[in-house]
């Protein structure tokens, strides 16, 4: 059994792989929202967004960006994580 028969969705790298591809990156967001997306304009894995010299950088899983510029931030969590509406604003 080879490394690639053992990950699936959850892991990083099969996840930034699946979601590079325009066409399912497209096809989950819109099952997630329930909102049609007419075209992603731009799509980039592993996006890190350096805020300011003294603080962390934000490391995005799938930064999308869409026809009427409306940006998605994709991230996979794989556990339940009590931080999350910290996380979240912080990704704000």
């Amino acid at each position: 059994m080879s490394l690639l028969d053992k990950v699936n969705l959850s892991n990083d790298f099969m996840f930034a792989r699946v979601m590079s591809d325009t066409n399912v990156c497209k096809a989950v967001l819109e099952a997630i929202l329930g909102v049609p997306i007419e075209k992603v304009v731009q799509l980039e894995e592993q996006k890190v967004i350096n805020m300011l010299v003294e603080s962390r950088a934000v490391r995005l899983d799938v930064y999308v960006r869409d026809e009427k510029h409306t940006v998605y931030n994709v991230e996979m969590q794989c556990e339940s994580n009590t931080n999350l509406p910290k996380r979240s604003r912080y990704y704000q």
